[in-house]
């Protein structure tokens, strides 16, 4: 087994803390199983055989799968087809090269990088980071910002990418949520995300976060009006 080297910044980076701990054994494991350049062959079963041989009846195929997309959602792997084999690649793997890689490359002229609109849409429906269904990869059409506008918050996303709002958003919410300081919670909401990487949302799910966020902010005032009218009893009771 070749030598690796793991740099100190691994315990500190985004990208590793969005996994679970599962998810980031797998991802050291995997470290030790990958050539020189970082590749290796997918195959759920191979991995498996590959990177828990004294657990490989504990670890299922379907771990691994999750695992797999969880790195990919965190932007640390790369997967990619060539020819009817599909390969994973580490990205910025940056190891000594000793030898050759068996694995094609991921540019290469026969290769296809498996980001396009259906793995993106399969893998959103497989991968669950948060338990609220806001799975996701990176894929390579995502942007800052829905228009050339720019960006007045931007709210951290999975993977170390950002989603930026601009003020026309602003405005758009603003209209939406006429009781709120909307730019004053979006840099709550801005905050939270920062201190929360864990729980970050994907590009295609930050709208639906934001909307939530401004919502509930938005219902506050109601829900303490329902628990003082619950409170008040007019036949005589105590009125807080």
């Amino acid at each position: 087994m070749p030598t690796r080297l793991i740099r100190e910044g691994i315990l500190t980076s985004d990208k590793i803390a969005a996994l679970d701990w599962g998810g980031e054994v797998f991802y050291r494991r995997l470290m030790s199983v990958v050539d020189d350049y970082g590749r290796t062959e997918y195959g759920e079963k191979l991995l498996r055989s590959k990177c828990y041989p004294l657990q490989i009846d504990v670890v299922q195929d379907a771990d691994v799968k999750r695992w797999v997309d969880a790195c990919l959602v965190a932007g640390l792997v790369t997967m990619y087809q060539n020819g009817d084999k599909r390969y994973l690649e580490i990205n910025n793997f940056n190891q000594q090269t000793r030898s050759k890689s068996k694995c094609p490359a991921p540019n290469d002229n026969n290769s296809q990088l498996l980001t396009d609109d259906n793995t993106c849409k399969q893998l959103l429906s497989d991968v669950h980071l948060d338990g609220d269904g806001d799975g996701g990869v990176l894929c390579t059409e995502q942007v800052e910002t829905t228009s050339s506008e720019p960006a007045i918050i931007e709210i951290p996303l999975i993977g170390g990418k950002s989603y930026g709002v601009t003020q026309s958003d602003i405005n758009g919410y603003s209209e939406i949520y006429g009781s709120v300081d909307v730019l004053s919670e979006l840099k709550r909401c801005r905050q939270w995300n920062i201190d929360n990487p864990r729980k970050r949302k994907t590009h295609s799910g930050v709208k639906r976060h934001i909307n939530t966020w401004l919502g509930s902010v938005q219902d506050k005032p109601k829900t303490r009006q329902k628990t003082f009218d619950a409170m008040h009893h007019t036949g005589g009771g105590v009125v807080l």
